[in-house]
């Protein structure tokens, strides 16, 4: 049988996802550094599980249970995984920049971007996830074990991103954060395209996704029905002015 990448998504609340393309034989998760999918929480343990390919093209994990052909959607922690087979052309690759680890992120966010404002996380941990902004609290971001995004080297709760009729505001909580790489002083009004940074960690504000506008498409027996009735409309008006 054809061997197939594992593609691995890693989400967690209030809406972070990481996107992972792998071919490796024996793939790791936890928080130690050197597992392929990291799980930086202090809930995970170090090795929190393994998944090996099988000779058939398969997989299993270390406990014996092997990978459905459908994937599997597990809870680890705090997190939510889910392990699929590549169905996909092309070669294999271990690297995180792939074209079709692009193209799953983009359906991830188009996914996030239709729920409202979103954090891009550019550079630093978590880079090339998404994080939405909820519509009813407020978005804490710093150095804490709770933080969606780990900000290194800043207070616990830096950061405070919270939606105010209709417009997202970021209120800074100490020094150490930038907006378009000006320091931020209280709290500011953000608009789309703005770059946060702050404790190695780039964001950039995404809007949320407008609805696409479409045009009513009539098929030709339509628009012949819509003529006829035109023409018997006018013609009838016509007889009534006349007098008949």
């Amino acid at each position: 049988m054809a061997r197939r990448d594992l593609i691995v998504l890693v989400r967690r609340p209030p809406g972070a996802v990481q996107v992972y393309r792998l071919e490796a034989d024996d793939v790791a998760f936890g928080r130690d550094p050197t597992c392929a999918v990291q799980l930086p929480d202090p809930a995970i343990a170090p090795v929190h599980a393994r998944l090996r390919r099988t000779s058939d093209g398969g997989a299993e994990w270390a406990g014996g249970d092997r990978l459905s052909k459908r994937g599997a959607v597990l809870a680890m922690g705090p997190y939510e995984v889910e392990v699929t087979f590549d169905e996909g052309p092309g070669p294999t690759s271990d690297s995180l920049d792939t074209g079709r680890r692009a193209r799953l992120l983009a359906h991830e966010l188009a996914v996030a971007a239709g729920r409202g404002w979103n954090l891009w996380i550019g550079r630093g941990e978590g880079a090339g996830a998404a994080v939405p902004v909820p519509a009813g609290r407020p978005l804490h971001l710093g150095d804490a074990p709770e933080s969606p995004v780990r900000l290194s080297g800043v207070a616990p709760r830096l950061l405070t991103f919270e939606m105010d009729d209709g417009r997202l505001y970021l209120e800074a909580h100490g020094p150490g954060a930038l907006r378009n790489g000006a320091p931020i002083e209280g709290r500011v009004a953000l608009a789309a395209g703005d770059l946060v940074e702050a404790g190695g960690v780039a964001m950039r504000v995404t809007p949320p996704a407008e609805a696409p506008r479409t045009e009513p498409r009539w098929t030709p027996l339509e628009r012949l029905t819509i003529a006829a009735i035109a023409v018997a409309v006018s013609a009838a008006v016509l007889i009534v002015a006349s007098g008949w």
